[in-house]
């Protein structure tokens, strides 16, 4: 990952990833602020600067080693992003600057799914997340219910209260207290999805379980004040190769 701020060690919106299911490709990072700006700055009324950072993976098929002649690569294109929690001008710009980079992504690879995950300091029911679920799918929305493990969750984020929680706000403006309609709408940390153009050799994605993560670390804490999110994922390929990430 690469810090926030340029000029010294800070948060950053990097990866982890094992390589012996992937390969990276391309690792990138852009701002979350107006176009212009220079890395670091802080965007509209946010009150630190963010980022979001793109990884482009090759995956290595469980059933590659046994297909016959060359074989399409699977490839999937990860973004990951820490919207602002002061600024909700902020958090609905950055949205429409992702969106932005996913579109130009499906131009120059139509064949390259795409997978936007992180903490965007927003319930469902914001803008941002309208602006973004127009185009993308959200995996825990896209899965059968058998297959959804919210442990009890209400939001992802819990102050340090675990299961416990049940606060209207979150950090500085991340209001909860709007309308439940579904059982995930108060989550604000999301894994939001989508396919490339349905050619030969292109790469498909399809969720097949998600999961709330509420586990606690050996010594009785969690280990952040949000709860993880976890998605498996199928992935293939016109010519039928299949691997699980």
């Amino acid at each position: 990952g690469i810090s926030r701020q340029p000029s010294k060690p800070d948060e950053c919106a990097g990866f982890l990833f094992d390589v012996e299911q992937v390969e990276l490709l391309n690792h990138s990072v852009f701002w979350l602020s107006p176009p212009g700006s220079h890395d670091g700055d802080i965007g509209w009324d946010a009150k630190l600067p963010r980022t979001c950072e793109t990884a482009v993976f090759k995956i290595h098929a469980a059933h590659a080693a046994s297909a016959v002649g060359p074989q399409p690569e699977l490839k999937v294109r990860v973004l990951n992003t820490h919207f602002d929690h002061e600024g909700i001008i902020a958090r609905s710009e950055s949205a429409a600057l992702i969106m932005d980079s996913i579109t130009k992504s499906w131009q120059d690879m139509p064949g390259c799914p795409q997978v936007l995950c992180g903490d965007f300091n927003s319930p469902k029911s914001s803008e941002a997340y309208s602006l973004l679920s127009g185009a993308l799918k959200d995996a825990f929305r896209s899965v059968v219910a058998a297959n959804i493990c919210t442990a009890g969750a209400t939001s992802t984020i819990h102050k340090w209260q675990g299961l416990s929680f049940s606060e209207e706000m979150g950090d500085g403006t991340v209001d909860l207290s709007g309308e439940h309609s579904k059982e995930d709408t108060c989550h604000i940390d999301w894994i939001l999805w989508q396919n490339g153009r349905a050619d030969l050799g292109s790469t498909e994605l399809q969720p097949l379980k998600c999961r709330v993560v509420t586990d606690r670390m050996a010594n009785g804490r969690y280990p952040s004040d949000h709860f993880p999110l976890s998605a498996t994922f199928l992935a293939t390929i016109a010519s039928n190769v299949q691997s699980r990430l």
